[in-house]
């Protein structure tokens, strides 16, 4: 999974970050220079400092990502994170959801690119303007 992230990134011209987490992530054979490692951190503080997130799609991971306006393309391994990718779409936040037997170069590159198109970015001040009003 890892060699495909950082083709995915080489391709499209982008940085990342993989956080390491739990998933096992991060194993490079040599060191990237547009690939940044990290040890488990907040999502919500990680996310802040990006601008587009790829992950499992857990409703916590889920709903840090949204809350720091970040595109999002989530990876479903189990449970409710199938549903929580299809949301994302659904309301223009993201790219389809991959599932993870399902992950390869070509999708996360679509992904990437979906999730840097300025029309996505854009749903983003519409989705907070939404979120206003339920905000106490």
């Amino acid at each position: 999974m890892t060699k495909i992230i950082v083709e995915a990134l080489e391709i499209t011209g982008q940085r990342g970050i993989i956080n390491k987490g739990w998933g096992g992530l991060g194993n490079l054979a040599e060191p990237k220079e547009f690939v940044y490692l990290l040890d488990n951190v907040p999502h919500d503080w990680l996310f802040l400092q990006c601008k587009a997130v790829v992950h499992h799609g857990g409703a916590g991971t889920t709903a840090a990502g949204l809350k720091a306006a970040c595109p999002t393309t989530i990876i479903p391994f189990f449970g409710d994170q199938s549903f929580w990718g299809e949301r994302v779409h659904a309301r223009g936040l993201g790219s389809p959801p991959i599932p993870v037997d399902e992950f390869t170069l070509p999708r996360l590159v679509d992904a990437i690119k979906f999730m840097m198109d300025p029309k996505v970015v854009e749903q983003f001040s519409i989705f907070s303007f939404d979120l206003l009003p339920n905000v106490q």
